[in-house]
């Protein structure tokens, strides 16, 4: 409903590697921006099924403040979980859980290794 309400700016299903990838994958696609995200302390948790968990049913979503809160409203109005994790950015990828930084960097550094780590490794092994 709030995509065609136009609400949404851009949304990535997490069944594909989990938060983080689809945080990267929306990064990459975006052409620049980035995010800034504050996760929750994790007790007992493990980081890494936080951030790569591949469960279904869960969608990363961006919008502007007002439109965030208006999809906030109308997913707890239909007893749907929400959880705001941050803002989009534009010179930052950073991810913290609790007071640990996870990830912290720059948009142009997260594209050129996604686009030149193939070709890197190729060259370095001949």
């Amino acid at each position: 409903m709030a995509i065609r309400k136009g609400w949404v700016q851009s949304a990535h299903d997490i069944s594909d590697g989990g938060l983080l990838v689809a945080l990267a994958a929306m990064s990459l696609a975006s052409k620049g921006l980035g995010a800034d995200l504050q996760l929750p302390a994790l007790p007992g948790d493990r980081l890494d099924a936080a951030l790569y968990s591949e469960a279904q049913s869960r969608i990363l979503l961006s919008a502007s403040p007002d439109d965030a809160a208006r999809i906030e409203r109308e997913l707890v109005d239909s007893s749907v979980a929400v959880t705001r994790l941050g803002t989009v950015t534009e010179g930052a990828f950073r991810v913290r859980v609790g007071e640990t930084d996870v990830v912290d960097i720059a948009p142009e550094t997260l594209r050129d290794i996604h686009e030149n780590a193939i070709p890197a490794k190729m060259s370095s092994a001949a």
